[in-house]
């Protein structure tokens, strides 16, 4: 049965080492700013997601799930959730950049979007700014 649960600094190593596998960028992970959530199968760590929060916007990054379990609904359950905390957190839209996943996320309800219509405050993260080439595609969903 899977958990979820909010990372702290505790989980530091299994969430980069979770990125780090599945090639995403992980240098400016800081679990004491990003609102990271982990999903668990009792003590395994399968999936991460996170906020990275900008007043009522937020940048949905770092969404990953473990190699062995992918292609098993635990990525579509997870945005699931992180979309429950943004509801809980009263954002009003969540952006997010991507190289190889904007099928999975259309089907979520994300749009692609111009990095025009971003808002200047999460154009300016480091993901916008440095960690994401300009070839990755630019998705938007309102809550």
């Amino acid at each position: 049965m899977i958990t979820f649960k909010k990372l702290d600094q505790s989980h530091h190593r299994q969430v980069v080492t979770m990125l780090a596998e599945t090639r995403l960028p992980f240098e400016d992970i800081d679990l004491n700013v990003h609102h990271m959530i982990g999903a668990y199968d009792g003590e395994r760590l399968k999936g991460i997601a996170a906020l990275e929060l900008y007043g009522q916007y937020a940048l949905l990054r770092s969404v990953a799930v473990d190699t062995r379990e992918q292609q098993k609904g635990l990525g579509s359950t997870l945005i699931e959730e992180v979309l429950k905390t943004a509801k809980a957190l009263n954002l009003s839209n969540l952006y997010l950049l991507t190289e190889t996943a904007e099928g999975f996320f259309s089907k979520l309800g994300f749009v692609k979007t111009e990095r025009s219509e971003v808002p200047t405050t999460v154009m300016g993260s480091r993901e916008f700014k440095y960690l994401c080439p300009e070839s990755a595609i630019c998705m938007m969903r309102q809550i």
